[in-house]
């Protein structure tokens, strides 16, 4: 059974969503932790000004799908057996690189892990259906996956 797996059939039904992805984010990066993965969850300050220096950069307004309201025209690869996870690394600059993962959550407070994208992958692959955005770390590039299954990649300029 696979760590993906594994989560969803410990999914209870009446957690609410944003308690849940904090779950799944707790228990992936203990995974990745375990496996040499150097990843680490950001403090409620940090985490939003992260966010807030994102959207400002990428988005247009306060949609609930960042995807909805780019600022920049995406490049778009389609991922129809749903494995975009696994193809990160292809899609970023530096695949070395640190980066902000930040979680889509709906609510103000989203969760932001500081990492690279090897662990991203990690913590993503561990975690069922949830959206989020990369980010790199100078606010010029943002790469997310919507429901889709597509990998949408904008940068400035």
């Amino acid at each position: 059974m696979t760590g993906q797996q594994g989560r969803r059939d410990r999914v209870i039904d009446d957690m609410p969503d944003v308690e849940l992805i904090w779950a799944q984010l707790r228990d992936a990066i203990e995974h990745a932790a375990v496996g040499g993965h150097c990843v680490r969850l950001c403090n409620r300050e940090s985490a939003n000004d992260i966010v807030v220096r994102a959207m400002t950069a990428f988005v247009n307004g306060s949609p609930r799908a960042w995807w909805l309201a780019l600022k920049y025209r995406p490049t778009v690869y389609s991922y129809p057996n749903a494995d975009g996870v696994s193809k990160l690394d292809r899609h970023v600059p530096d695949a070395g690189a640190r980066y902000w993962l930040i979680l889509e959550t709906e609510e103000i407070d989203k969760p932001v892990v500081e990492t690279d994208v090897h662990a991203a992958q990690v913590l993503l692959q561990d975690m069922a259906f949830v959206e989020y955005y990369l980010v790199d770390s100078k606010f010029e590039w943002l790469l997310l996956e919507n429901d889709h299954n597509e990998v949408l990649i904008v940068s400035k300029g």
